[in-house]
């Protein structure tokens, strides 16, 4: 909405000169300007974790950094109401924008993010210990034989029988999922992230049963919560005898939006 009004701005104060209502209109078109530019990352970052068809929760700790570090490096601006924005965004940016474990183990499985640039040293390796707790974890469920699969060095920090869980062999073999993954080439920005872990399949197999795990989960239900808006609006005008035409449009409009 504030674009359209940003784009629109010229043609409003015409008007409004016109009629001599100029004092109606907000502020000026600069002022206008400071604002978009500060609330464009936020509406790029609600886009992006949107998506329908494309994975989207190893997104979330960079969309949340970014977030961060644009509350907090805005420039000086002489508009109170700005200044109040931006304070309010201080506050509430860090309190409402949870980067949560499956966010950072996500992450972790996006080849192109697998180094944790985001993140400080000193929390990576807990980071990676995480991912081969939860890879062992989704190897015991399956009854799928682990002991080529997670062999993470053992951070300091963490107590191993509330977070780690270890196979018996040396920790650190190269013949390690884990291990391989972190070792592989950054991939080819031409392939999806789904292509790219279908192309390690023989390099890190059990790890690839975690990827297609975690990266199926999305970021927010804002895809479903659209689908079931569209499907609310289908079923509107006839809720209690609805014709084959409408549960036409209500299978069709998924498969359609899909395909796209």
């Amino acid at each position: 909405m504030l674009n359209s009004i940003r784009k629109s701005y010229d043609q409003i104060e015409k008007i409004l000169r016109d009629r001599n209502e100029v004092h109606l209109l907000p502020g000026s078109k600069a002022l206008l300007e400071e604002f978009s530019e500060f609330l464009k990352p936020f509406k790029d970052a609600t886009i992006v974790l949107s998506a329908d068809t494309s994975p989207t929760l190893h997104l979330v700790a960079l969309c949340y950094y970014k977030l961060r570090r644009q509350s907090n490096t805005i420039s000086v601006t002489t508009s109170a109401a700005l200044r109040a924005l931006v304070d309010h965004a201080k506050k509430v940016v860090p309190v409402k924008l949870i980067v949560d474990d499956i966010h950072k183990v996500a992450m972790f499985l996006n080849p192109a993010s697998k180094h944790l640039p985001v993140f400080e040293d000193h929390k990576k390796p807990a980071i990676q210990a995480m991912v081969g707790a939860r890879l062992a974890k989704l190897l015991k469920k399956l009854e799928v034989p682990i002991s080529n699969a997670v062999r993470v060095k053992k951070p300091s920090s963490f107590d191993a029988n509330e977070l780690l869980i270890y196979a018996e062999d040396t920790a650190g073999t190269e013949s390690d999922d884990v291990d391989s993954y972190v070792k592989l080439p950054p991939p080819s920005s031409a392939k999806s992230l789904l292509q790219t872990w279908e192309d390690y399949k023989d390099v890190a197999p059990r790890l690839k049963l975690l990827a297609d795990r975690i990266l199926c989960v999305p970021a927010s239900s804002t895809s479903s919560e659209r689908l079931f808006s569209d499907a609310g609006n289908i079923f509107t005008d006839r809720r209690t005898s609805l014709g084959a035409d409408k549960l036409d449009d209500l299978f069709l409009k998924w498969n359609l939006t899909f395909q796209e």
